[in-house]
């Protein structure tokens, strides 16, 4: 960065650290699911947690590429492009496991950009189903709630109070409707909880990049190149 790109400074930071920034806290826990990672990360006064982070690669492409193989296994066959497309326009998840399995109809239609007319039934809550069931798309993944108990299970009990009740979910992932009702719903009863849901959950890091820049404590959270001239690459450490 210093050699290639002539920066004056450079700050590195966790995604999801940001992600939590752009909610507007500096301690909780985030639950984030995007196009290739899903993890859950607990942040403590903007410091992650990084041995109780649980995360798995079955994400927004495993997700899609379900839908595409549910797609062909009724003769309808979409480049990727349209898939993408599709799951994020029809993709819905169901507020119980198997709901959906005795689906009644009637399915849904709906036009894609180049024109081409399509269908779904049971596959628009299928595809969203394996988020939480990753075995449905045979996958031994864990599953996002799977995810989160062993995120919060290897954390002190003091901690667990509050971090359950800012609970932040973010990622593209996570906009299928129903969703945050589904996850509330595997939290236990006997918790008082509160899940926070980002409105702009696609670009939360991007969010939460901007807001830290602004703070007075950024300066110190950067390293700049005289230090960087001076100590060379062992100055990295100073951002972990």
């Amino acid at each position: 960065m210093f050699e290639k790109l002539k920066c004056n400074s450079i700050c590195i930071c966790n995604q999801s650290v940001l992600t939590l920034y752009a909610s507007g806290r500096k301690t909780g826990i985030v639950v984030e699911s995007g196009e290739g990672l899903t993890n859950v990360v607990p942040i403590i006064d903007g410091f992650a947690k990084k041995e109780a982070v649980a995360s798995t690669k079955f994400a927004g492409n495993s997700v899609t590429n379900y839908l595409a193989t549910l797609l062909k296994e009724n003769g309808k066959n979409l480049d990727e492009k349209s898939l993408k497309y599709v799951k994020e326009k029809l993709g819905l998840v169901a507020l119980e496991s198997g709901q959906f399995e005795n689906y009644p109809g009637p399915d849904v239609a709906y036009t894609l950009p180049d024109g081409t007319a399509i269908s779904l039934g049971v596959e628009r809550f299928k595809c969203a189903e394996a988020i939480f069931n990753p075995s449905l798309a045979g996958s031994s993944d864990d599953s996002i709630n799977d995810l989160f108990s062993k995120s919060v299970s290897s954390l002190d009990d003091e901690l667990k109070s509050t971090l359950y009740k800012n609970i932040v979910v973010a990622g593209g992932n996570t906009m299928f409707p129903n969703f945050i009702e589904r996850f509330e719903m595997s939290l236990p009863k006997s918790t008082e909880f509160k899940v926070w849901a980002l409105v702009d959950r696609i670009i939360p890091s991007w969010i939460g990049g901007s807001i830290l820049g602004s703070l007075e404590d950024f300066k110190n959270l950067s390293i700049y190149k005289k230090e960087y001239d001076d100590k060379g690459t062992s100055i990295v450490e100073k951002l972990k």
